[in-house]
């Protein structure tokens, strides 16, 4: 009796940390008043006492949800005894929980996504990279962990999980192919979370990589030759329109960080570069290629002109391309550059981008392009 006491003040708790994290999350939210936003929190926490109730008919999934809970709370308590976390962000749990839920059931859906990703491994691996970010989101230094059967090393647990979730997650470079041993190019590789992910769908792959930055360079080498990766061809180079020395902006105070570019606009410590060999990429594609990956930040429109001009849009099949609207006054609007030249090439195209509403004029999103050779 005592200990059932205890389980449902723990539960009461978490429900009313919940509902106030469920406030916070509301603020953000500009579409709904003060009084709605209350008035939902409060129905919110009102269903969990509920469904709490519930489950204390069955007192295993009445005591996993007091683990659960009592899980979170630890983890807070030890990140401020530590001092290692200022939890300067905590709708990142928030946003962590939902798309970890959104991802298994895509994963349930998508019968090709089962076949590759396992979503018992991917709820694990999720509560493992959010227990970590919450005790070291704002450090940055070199580590090491396991990442499924993997060793990675990396610089920062947020960027980690961020990379986690766009790719593993969101599964946003997941493509289809006949091919046990596809080739693959990846345009803008940071520290290899998207080389795993290709290895995780497809083992036998072959792939070539860029990555331009000298010290995110050797952490994707190290992350490729310690997991024994093989038919992976990593290049420290960037991508360009023609073969060039360039100026590539970096911060110095966060290593790996994936805005680095050879735009000064789209990092905020502009004034941190070094000089990096750029080339063509058309210098790299002689033969069928089944899906390229592009995240180059603000090099995309260029690489693309470069590859059209020199016929080789047609050796590739599939491939998704990040573009960055707005990302300077150099390219400001020239997204229908892009959609143009794949039009031109036989291509179809779906677009997604995350836009919060009202929209803001001149401001820097984000869009993913995935375009596929037409097969009519």
């Amino acid at each position: 009796m005592i200990k059932e006491s205890i389980y449902k003040i723990i539960v009461l708790i978490g429900n009313s940390a919940f509902f106030f994290l469920g406030l916070i999350y509301l603020k953000t939210i500009p579409n709904f008043n003060f009084l709605t936003k209350i008035i939902i929190s409060f129905l919110v926490f009102i269903l969990l006492i509920y469904l709490s109730k519930k489950l204390i008919l069955n007192k295993f999934f009445f005591k996993l949800l007091t683990i659960f809970y009592c899980f979170l709370g630890s983890i807070f308590i030890i990140s401020l005894i530590l001092g290692k976390s200022k939890f300067n962000d905590p709708l990142f749990i928030l946003n962590s929980t939902q798309n970890t839920i959104n991802a298994i059931y895509n994963i349930k859906q998508n019968k090709n996504i089962q076949l590759k990703i396992n979503k018992n491994e991917i709820l694990i691996e999720s509560l493992n990279l959010l227990t970590k970010q919450l005790i070291y989101q704002n450090n940055y230094k070199l580590r090491k962990t396991k990442f499924f059967k993997w060793t990675v090393n990396f610089f920062n647990y947020r960027i980690l999980n961020y990379l986690f979730q766009e790719i593993f997650l969101n599964n946003c470079y997941f493509f289809n192919t006949n091919s046990k041993q596809p080739n693959i190019i990846d345009c803008g590789s940071n520290i290899g979370i998207s080389i795993l992910y290709f290895k995780k769908i497809y083992p036998e792959s072959k792939i070539i990589c860029f990555e331009p930055d000298k010290q995110t360079f050797e952490i994707l080498k190290n992350n490729i030759e310690q997991n024994k990766l093989k038919n992976v061809l990593a290049q420290n180079i960037a991508l360009s329109n023609k073969n060039e020395y360039l100026k590539f902006y970096y911060d110095k105070n966060t290593p790996g960080n994936l805005k680095m570019s050879y735009l000064p606009e789209r990092i905020n410590s502009g004034q941190n570069y070094e000089m990096v060999k750029a080339t063509k990429l058309s210098n790299y594609i002689n033969e069928d290629i089944d899906f390229l990956k592009m995240d180059i930040e603000g090099a995309e429109t260029d690489v693309i002109k470069e590859l059209y001009k020199n016929n080789k849009l047609k050796y590739i099949n599939q491939m998704v391309i990040e573009f960055h609207h707005h990302i300077s006054k150099s390219n400001y609007n020239n997204l229908s550059v892009i959609l143009k030249i794949l039009e031109k090439s036989n291509f179809s195209y779906q677009i997604n981008t995350n836009t919060n509403t009202p929209f803001e004029q001149d401001k820097i999103q984000d869009i993913l392009i995935f375009a596929y050779q037409k097969t009519t």
